[in-house]
């Protein structure tokens, strides 16, 4: 575009039948291009300065003195104004012969289109792609009064501040004041942003300062500033953005430019001084309350970048680094002090308030939900916070230890109140202990040895006491024993086992972390166990001899019920015994051996004792099977005695007794013929003792023994001679019939 070429000219308004119009136009060389517009500012100014400002003049359009007077103080015109008022918009014009002509052009261009009753003329749409310079004039004339001027570049004083040098601003000034209220947009939406402008942003405020020379020391600074201020409103600030201006700050304060260039003044030094003290204080405050400025370590990385940012701060300068003991202190400091805090915060949304007065179920009900709810926190702070602070673990551990500090004091009052003997506040010590014990920084610390030292004596009582009642139970159970069959023994033996299974799950359920402690309690308990155990073997055993003693030694008797349940009994405590009584250690086996042998002895002499009570029996039926000898001088004393019965106490062995005594029986007869009752009673009892035993898994080779050979030929040889005699005088019974049976 030639800026010789381009020229204004001014133009008057038009009116024709009421109706007015603005004309204006440009021109470039014999070239003449006309625009009509209504009356209102608005369309003019949007019109005309974007025209005006493409052609690179240096002068700008502004209104005459004329317009200015017919406007009142809120920009409109006054109601007295003329109709016919010609307000004109002047401009600079390089050839004023040229005016006349294009007040003549356009008036012609007016009448002409007014008088066809056009409304208006519309603007070309090539009239921004055209590089033409404009020239012309707006002339207002308003039919009726406005009361408030249309114009804001009027009414805010914009006109003002565009056609001011740029050289009479404080630019500084007015960038702080830029860029405090683009971050004050831009923050309305603190979540997404973190402090960080947009692209565009960034453009405009680089673009001033690279137009005015805005420093930018001085623009790191207020926007540090700008940051800190929504810090400390609890807004959400990348830290990672406060270390990058921090850094440029320092960079100039220091003189440690990468590029060797950089200047401070002594009102930046300043500011940069104030601004450190405020930033160091402001992030010290946010690690004390991490929890709450990086709620489950939000946004990501925050708090790691705080840290950093807080060990960049304590520097003195650029290249000197922090003592690391200096650094520890400060974060150990603010650690303490997030303790008490964390601790006061909980205690306040839990809504707990500590009551003397208060019943002691009540208050350690409300132990037990604040320490759920401490160990919730601490839990939190190790999977979201830890990772920042893996410099150190052990800061991270004394806060933990402070903070379960406080707890203690309430734990210990509520502790106190409780009754004498009560095992409530157990669920309290395996809910703390099953925490502790998994963190290899609380374990066996200072909170967690004062909890087993304030529990260690309620362990000791409360096992003497299961011990005293267990015994007492035995005692009296056993003394109201029915002997009816209760799932795999007695009641009483039912209930035992269940205790002491129950006690041993209960201490096994403390995990208690000491190894000492907890090697006593389990010792302590198998050989209570064992002691039990023991009690109720030799009761059952004194309880079976009784019933053996009263029992009948007829060929009425029968096994009774009860005594099955006592075998019940023995054969259950055998298998509760390698559960109650054996110690993890190899060498600790002396309390299961000792109760595994009482079982087994006590299991050898019932079953004894209960053959002998069959061979008695068998001794009694052949002592009557005795009376019907005939022909001999002794066939009324003879009798059979089992001396040794007690000493078959296997199944096998007792099948042998019983052959060997019928044999015995018979051999003392081998003269003599036997009787036909004798012969018909001894059939069916070697019968049924064959069969019964083969049923209970006897071998061939121990049931054809040489006995069971003699009887069977002996009983077969009389049977063939009383069917001689007496033809069918055993009604069908024979040893043959047997063995068919049998096949």
């Amino acid at each position: 575009m030639k800026k010789g070429s381009d020229y204004f000219r001014k133009a008057t308004v038009y009116q024709n039948k009421g109706l007015q119009r603005w004309v204006f136009f440009s021109g470039e060389g014999g070239d003449l291009v006309m625009f009509a517009c209504d009356g209102q500012s608005r369309t003019r100014v949007l019109w005309v300065r974007p025209c005006a400002e493409p052609t690179g003049q240096s002068y700008k359009t502004c209104p005459t003195a004329a317009e200015n007077k017919t406007t009142n103080c809120r920009g409109g015109l006054p109601s007295s104004a003329s109709p016919s008022l010609r307000t004109v918009f002047s401009f600079a014009s390089p050839d004023a012969s040229q005016s006349t002509k294009s007040e003549k052009a356009a008036a012609d261009f007016i009448d002409r289109h007014e008088a066809a009753g056009v409304a208006g003329v519309e603007t070309a749409p090539a009239f921004f792609s055209e590089p033409w310079s404009f020239c012309g004039a707006m002339c207002h004339a308003q039919k009726l009064p406005i009361p408030k001027c249309l114009d804001p570049s009027q009414r805010q004083g914009v006109e003002e501040l565009i056609s001011a040098a740029p050289c009479r601003f404080d630019h500084a000034a007015l960038f702080s004041i830029l860029q405090k209220h683009t971050l004050q947009h831009r923050m309305n939406d603190s979540f997404s942003c973190l402090g960080w402008f947009s692209p565009g942003q960034v453009f405009v405020l680089d673009e001033y300062c690279a137009r005015y020379g805005v420093r930018g020391c001085h623009r790191h600074l207020s926007y540090l500033k700008g940051l800190m201020d929504y810090l400390e409103d609890n807004a959400l600030v990348d830290p990672t953005l406060l270390h990058y201006s921090y850094a440029f700050c320092v960079s100039h304060v220091h003189g440690n430019r990468p590029d060797g260039m950089g200047t401070v003044t002594v009102e930046e030094k300043e500011q940069f001084e104030a601004v450190r003290t405020r930033l160091m204080a402001l992030l010290e405050n946010q690690i004390t309350h991490f929890r709450y400025c990086f709620p489950f370590g939000r946004p990501d990385g925050a708090l790691k970048a705080t840290l950093s940012l807080q060990e960049r701060v304590l520097m003195k300068d650029i290249t000197t680094p922090v003592p690391p003991e200096d650094m520890k202190k400060l974060v150990q400091k603010c650690l303490e002090n997030a303790a008490r805090i964390n601790y006061g915060q909980l205690i306040e949304y839990a809504q707990i308030k500590v009551d003397v007065q208060a019943a002691p179920e009540k208050r350690l009900e409300d132990m037990m939900r604040l320490g759920e709810l401490c160990i919730e926190v601490l839990q939190q702070n190790e999977e979201h916070h830890s990772e920042a602070f893996s410099w150190w673990p052990e800061l991270m551990a004394e806060h933990a230890e402070t903070f379960l500090s406080l707890y203690r004091a309430d734990m210990d009052a509520a502790l106190q109140v409780q009754p004498d003997d009560s095992w409530d506040s157990f669920p309290l010590f395996q809910l703390l202990n099953n925490f502790l014990r998994t963190d290899s920084h609380l374990c066996n610390g200072t909170f967690h040895k004062h909890l087993q030292d304030l529990f260690v004596p309620l362990v000791v009582r409360y096992i003497d006491l299961m011990e005293s009642s267990i015994a007492q139970s035995i005692h009296r159970g056993f003394e109201q024993e029915t002997w009816q069959s209760v799932n795999n023994g007695s009641a009483t033996s039912e209930d035992l086992f269940w205790k002491l299974d129950a006690l041993q799950m209960f201490v096994l359920d403390l995990h208690w972390p000491e190894p000492e402690f907890a090697k006593h309690l389990e010792q302590r308990l198998k050989l209570m166990a064992s002691d039990m155990m023991e009690a109720c073997v030799k009761r059952t055993k004194s309880a079976f001899d009784a019933k053996m003693q009263k029992a009948s030694k007829s060929t009425d008797f029968r096994v009774p019920l009860s005594v099955c349940t006592m075998f019940n009994v023995l054969m259950d405590a055998k298998k509760q015994c390698s559960k109650l009584c054996v110690l993890d250690t190899g060498q600790e086996q002396q309390y299961h051996s000792k109760i595994d042998v009482l079982i087994d002895e006590a299991f050898k002499e019932m079953i004894s004792s209960l053959v002998s009570k069959f061979a008695g029996v068998l001794d009694g039926v052949l002592s009557k099977l005795s009376r019907y000898d005939e022909g001999t001088f002794f066939s009324s004393i003879l009798s059979f005695t089992v001396k040794a019965a007690a000493k078959y106490v296997e199944v096998p062995q007792w099948y042998t007794g019983s052959m060997k005594a019928v044999c015995v029986w018979l051999t003392d007869r081998l003269d003599l013929q036997l009787h036909m009752y004798q012969l018909k009673t001894l059939i069916k009892i070697v019968k049924k003792t064959y069969r019964d035993f083969r049923l209970q898994g006897v071998l061939d080779g121990t049931l054809n023994n040489k006995s069971y050979e003699t009887i069977y030929n002996r009983l077969t040889v009389e049977e063939a001679t009383a069917a001689v005699k007496a033809g069918d005088g055993l009604q069908g019974i024979s040893m043959r019939d047997s063995d068919e049976e049998d096949d």
